[in-house]
């Protein structure tokens, strides 16, 4: 049991540090620079994306076994759907009920974070 929740934790941890992390390099990209948010969104995404996939690889997972190129394109098939559903919500929350952009970012996050 004990096990269980420590490996629940890291998980949790390190998905927290990608989260912040997302939002972090979205809110230097659209405060910086004078790209349209929803490419910032795309960006921060992937960036956050690799971050995630080392952490979790260094911290989280147990597996020492290596990476096959089966669970490399299985995690990136899925991100790059996370991608297209975070920068379609993204894109309704302020275009559609203007919310401010960094909190519509969180919202869309977590929204993909729990399906």
């Amino acid at each position: 049991m004990l096990n269980k929740l420590y490996s629940a934790t890291k998980y949790i941890f390190v998905g927290g540090i990608g989260f912040l992390i997302n939002i972090s390099i979205f809110w230097i990209l659209i405060n910086y620079t004078g790209i349209w948010y929803i490419y910032c969104a795309i960006i921060s995404f992937i960036l956050s994306t690799f971050a995630g996939f080392n952490l979790h690889r260094a911290i989280t997972y147990t597996d020492k076994s290596g990476v096959n190129s089966k669970k490399i394109i299985y995690y990136y098939v899925l991100n790059i759907i996370n991608i297209i559903i975070n920068s379609l919500l993204l894109f309704m929350f302020v275009e559609y009920l203007n919310m401010i952009k960094v909190f519509s970012l969180i919202i869309s996050n977590i929204l993909i974070s729990i399906y």
